[in-house]
């Protein structure tokens, strides 16, 4: 058995904090901390994975509606919603999609603004995205 491996074995894997018996806070095989770099390899490396799947959910009216530009943009703020509040989090913003899915990058806009999120949560972040999807007119095809 490789170092590696021991050590994956012997320290266990959980996907949330916890105490450990010593009462340290842990994560996933014993971590007590992570470097800035950890932290940009993994965060890298989610963004990915929610490209990948936004991109195979809704390439179709990305391409259909939107320039290679346009569809960069979309992706970014979708990927960040994503990000902070997950994958079904973003699908939740029904009507928002429903307007980028008609090539309505104004009206998505203002429909982020219609929410939790953007009245209570994080309202300065909704306010950016919301901008960055208002500027997406500039990108339509057609």
């Amino acid at each position: 058995m490789s170092l590696l491996e021991r050590i994956m074995e012997h320290e266990g894997f959980r996907p949330r904090p916890y105490q450990c018996p010593n009462g340290v806070w842990t994560i996933g095989h014993g971590l007590t901390y992570l470097t800035k770099e950890e932290s940009e390899h993994i965060v890298k490396g989610r963004i990915i994975k929610l490209m990948l799947h936004l991109r195979d959910r809704h390439n179709d009216w990305l391409t259909r509606h939107y320039t290679d530009e346009g569809q960069e943009i979309l992706l970014g703020v979708m990927i960040e919603m994503c990000f902070q509040m997950g994958i079904r989090g973003f699908h939740r913003f029904v009507n928002t999609i429903a307007y980028l899915k008609k090539g309505q990058p104004a009206e998505a806009a203002v429909e982020m603004l219609d929410s939790f999120w953007a009245r209570s949560d994080s309202p300065s972040r909704a306010r950016e995205l919301s901008d960055i999807v208002m500027g997406v007119e500039d990108h339509l095809r057609g």
